[in-house]
């Protein structure tokens, strides 16, 4: 009797012990298979660039996730169910009729929380990891997924003890076209980030310091004017900028609205018609595209521009030299004259152009003569018509010359009325 009760608790032991063992097997096969089932699915999502259905965008095989996923679940005998957390998509069914059917996947809300699906998933806008930038979320289509499967944990005999959960997460999307509605991510938390000290001149952009100090203000200048009876054109010259910081400049004039880069300082450009008055601007600008402006504007058109050519050429040996250019206020002195040829002739007889053509004297008869060429008539001279005012200049002097000049039909007809300046003798 004793040694049957004895046998009988061994025998209850060993039974036991079976059972443990057994259940330890099943739920390992079941943890690995439920495992490996939701590393696939996450696979295919990634594969499909999203949980996608064979009428999306990107679909040239004519199936999508949804499709594969149901069929890699029905062929491997997939039947767990369980609860999804609100806010993610419950799918009803794994039956490929009903991949594509958009009732089989539910948001979950209070409503439907208790229900039981067979699997759930979650897509997540992927935030931007910047301190600067953390409260914005970049493409609207880059995402990742959260993937929630379910496996049976069950014992022979005793059948279903209880469900688990098996979750992952998918790497980045970037195209998706699966029309889910993403979520921002509640729980990200932008790091933490010291900020980063300047140097005077230097201000943080984007984690760098950099350069936000502009040049000096350029020097501005108009040269080499040409007015004649065919064209209207001339010449900028920018120069005197300098920066603390960068080495690099570059100069730029803002024409017709939009800035033109002028190499080595320099450009040149024409005047379209006698009508149109242009607002001229000069800057300087950093290797940063930090700029300064310069601090003169010039309004330009015909007239103005013919008012700098005379007085270029009657001051200055040519209208490449600088220094021969009129002020603001002279220019603008001169444009309240109707009449050209009597603007001319009080140009003529400024300080700067008596001082100039006494200094050169009679002996350089040739070079007065070529400045009231280039000056007056804007062209260079020919050799009969040299000889002919070099002697009219010997033997009349200044007054006489400047007379045949802007009395000229050229001057009064090519020039002026080409131009709209204004005729008249003097």
């Amino acid at each position: 009797m004793r040694e049957s009760i004895g046998g009988t608790w061994t025998m209850q032991i060993v039974i036991v012990f079976i059972l443990f063992f057994v259940a330890f097997i099943t739920l390992t096969i079941n943890y690995t298979r439920a495992f490996k089932v939701k590393n696939e699915v996450i696979n295919i999502i990634e594969r499909e660039e999203g949980f996608t259905y064979s009428g999306s965008q990107n679909m040239d095989d004519g199936a999508g996730a949804r499709e594969l996923i149901a069929s890699y679940l029905t062929n491997n005998n997939y039947s767990a169910t369980g609860r999804c957390p609100v806010g993610w998509v419950g799918v009803k069914s794994i039956a490929i009729a009903d991949a594509d059917v958009d009732t089989n996947y539910e948001v979950i809300d209070e409503n439907n929380k208790r229900n039981k699906y067979y699997y759930c998933l979650d897509k997540i806008q992927v935030p931007i990891k910047d301190v600067a930038n953390a409260n914005l979320y970049n493409y609207n289509t880059r995402s990742y997924y959260k993937v929630r499967l379910f496996f049976k944990f069950s014992i022979p005999v005793f059948g279903d003890l209880t469900t688990f959960n098996v979750e992952g997460e998918s790497n980045e999307v970037y195209f998706n076209w699966d029309h889910i509605t993403m979520r921002k991510d509640d729980d990200y938390k932008p790091p933490q980030v010291t900020p980063i000290k300047c140097d005077p001149g230097y201000t943080a952009v984007d984690g760098v310091c950099a350069d936000n100090t502009p040049p000096s203000k350029p020097k501005l200048e108009l040269f080499r004017p040409v007015v004649n009876d065919t064209i209207a054109s001339y010449c900028l010259k920018m120069s005197d900028s300098t920066d603390q910081i960068s080495s690099v400049i570059t100069y730029e004039v803002l024409i017709d609205g939009e800035w033109d880069t002028c190499a080595g300082g320099v450009c040149c450009y024409s005047l379209a018609d006698a009508n149109t008055n242009y607002r001229i601007e000069g800057r300087a600008c950093d290797s940063s595209n930090n700029c300064a402006n310069a601090q003169r504007v010039i309004m330009m058109n015909p007239k103005r521009l013919y008012i700098w050519q005379v007085y270029q050429y009657l001051r200055a040996t040519n209208g490449d030299t600088i220094i021969g250019q009129p002020s603001d206020s002279e220019v603008s002195d001169n444009l309240a004259s109707a009449s050209m040829a009597q603007n001319v002739r009080g140009m003529y007889n400024s300080k700067e152009a008596n001082n100039y053509f006494d200094n050169l004297g009679s002996t350089d008869a040739q070079a007065v003569v070529k400045n009231f060429y280039l000056g007056i008539l804007g062209r260079n001279y020919d050799a009969a018509g040299l000889i002919a005012n070099t002697n009219t200049y010997r033997a009349a002097g200044k007054d006489a010359l400047i007379k045949v000049f802007v009395n000229s039909e050229e001057a009064q007809i090519r020039i002026y009325r080409k131009w709209g300046l204004g005729t008249g003798t003097v």
